[in-house]
């Protein structure tokens, strides 16, 4: 019985020494999660955040100690209407999933190197948002990322990333330029689809064709490229293909390679 009783008295102690480990506390109306072991903090709640610009501090103080801010966490500003240019600090290297989702005023943030990870449907629905630099850190654009980005019209991926999720960029129907780079292998379901703009729809299909026929040897004056990007345009239209490792694999019969 003594054990037993001893057992339970120390579970208890150590569920309260973890609690002890994680506090939350609110500084100019923006919420962290304080991570004491670590003395890092993740900003967790700005959807009360009433002003039209913010600089996400590098740190804040609590009770005596200072915490980085390492990461912006899930929802943290989501739906935050009046919320227009943002500025994330250094020390950040993760956007959550839906964090800046339905932001429809934003149409400036500052993305640093140091961010290596941008979560599920991040801007989803950022509809102000007409243009964005991703920083080279960054290696992976996941699912539904930009989805319904309506005033998007170009965007620079860099060579780091090697895979654009699902959805990517679903709805962007104002992309017209975009800069697909070599690094990136895999292409996921409905990533362009919803696209409007001829001329987007243009560059995609002439990119593919250009990166295929070049290395299968052709250049922009040979007749098969022509000939081939036209039949890559009607089975995207199609959408008969849907990933790129497939769109590269079938390019290579295409040229005969």
């Amino acid at each position: 019985m003594k054990k037993k009783i001893l057992f339970l008295i120390v579970s208890v102690l150590a569920c309260v020494n973890g609690y002890a480990e994680t506090v939350t506390t609110t500084v100019d109306n923006l919420e962290y999660e304080l991570s004491s072991e670590e003395a890092t903090a993740t900003l967790v709640d700005g959807m009360f955040y009433t002003g039209s610009s913010l600089e996400v501090p590098s740190s804040i103080t609590y009770d005596g100690k200072t915490y980085t801010v390492t990461s912006l966490g899930d929802n943290c500003f989501s739906n935050c209407s009046g919320l227009v240019s943002i500025t994330i600090p250094s020390t950040v290297t993760l956007l959550g999933n839906f964090c800046f989702s339905g932001c429809s005023s934003l149409t400036s943030i500052t993305i640093p190197e140091s961010v290596t990870s941008l979560g599920i449907y991040c801007f989803m629905n950022c509809t102000s948002l007409d243009s964005i630099t991703i920083p080279e850190s960054v290696t992976s654009l996941r699912n539904s990322c930009f989805y319904g980005c309506t005033s998007l019209d170009s965007i620079t991926i860099p060579e780091s990333v090697t895979s654009l999720g699902n959805s990517c960029f679903y709805g962007c129907t104002s992309l017209d330029s975009i800069t697909i780079p070599e690094s990136v292998t895999s292409l996921g379901s409905s990533c362009f689809d919803a696209l409007e703009s001829v001329q987007m729809r243009k560059f995609s299909t002439e990119a593919m064709v250009s990166q295929a026929a070049e290395k299968a040897g052709f250049d922009r004056g040979h007749k098969k490229y022509w000939q081939q990007q036209y039949e890559v345009q009607r089975i995207l239209q199609e959408g008969r293909v849907n990933t790129w490792n497939a769109i590269k694999g079938w390019f290579g019969s295409l040229f005969g390679k």
